[in-house]
């Protein structure tokens, strides 16, 4: 080797080690209570993927309660964005339990308010709606009146089945329905949708009963949110 060349060896540096990736911190999910001025509490998905943009609300049941049905899959939402829960505008009895009026109107401008107590900011321009039992029937109202705003619906246990008319926003629609409770409704109104053209599908959630999602809650809502879209 020529003597310049052997100096330019002796000199070059010895390549560096490289540092090992460091794995990212594991998000701690779990739903909070959030006031908000002149009306009932909301109960709040924290921990959700900052990088996901869903944005999702709850109408829990007929006397019913919001926090559980957004805690039976938070994982789930926590990975497609930010979820809350409404609580009913009507009384049962003393108790939280609580149940909707039919007042769409008013429940579209407690959304509002609801949402950017949450987001601290403008509501978006679309809301994916999850709605369980009697939650079921005020989703598809909202989406009747405000079809620009709600076209992603998930639906466990409708207690009727609602026809398609008026519907034609609806972008997709999940159904959920208990093994274990009358499954006619939920198969009426799926088939109706499907034949109105809404993409559409059916789940039967196994060893569980009306407004219940048995063990699979987060596989369940993982499948329902990717069929939507909303991530």
């Amino acid at each position: 080797m020529p003597e310049g060349s052997a100096a330019s060896a002796r000199l070059r540096p010895a390549p560096q080690p490289q540092p090992e990736p460091q794995p990212q911190p594991a998000r701690y999910v779990f739903v909070d209570t959030l006031p908000v001025a002149g009306d009932q509490p909301i109960f709040v998905l924290r921990g959700s993927d900052p990088q996901a943009k869903g944005i999702g609300v709850v109408l829990h049941g007929w006397c019913g309660h919001g926090m559980g049905v957004l805690q039976a899959f938070a994982s789930a939402a926590a990975d497609s964005g930010r979820f809350l829960a409404l609580q009913g505008d009507h009384h049962c009895g003393n108790g939280p339990l609580r149940g909707w009026s039919n007042d769409t109107d008013a429940l579209d401008r407690r959304i509002d308010a609801a949402l950017r107590q949450y987001l601290g900011g403008e509501p978006p321009a679309e809301v994916a709606l999850m709605g369980v039992s009697q939650g079921v029937e005020r989703a598809i109202a909202l989406a009747r009146r405000f079809p620009h705003r709600y076209k992603r619906l998930i639906l466990l246990s409708g207690p009727s089945a609602q026809p398609a008319a008026g519907l034609s926003g609806v972008a997709a629609a999940f159904f959920l329905v208990g093994q274990n409770e009358n499954q006619r409704a939920t198969r009426e109104m799926a088939a109706r949708w499907k034949a109105a053209g809404i993409p559409v599908q059916l789940r039967i959630v196994a060893h569980a009963g009306h407004a219940d999602f048995g063990a699979d809650a987060d596989p369940l809502m993982r499948e329902g949110l990717r069929f939507l879209g909303v991530k």
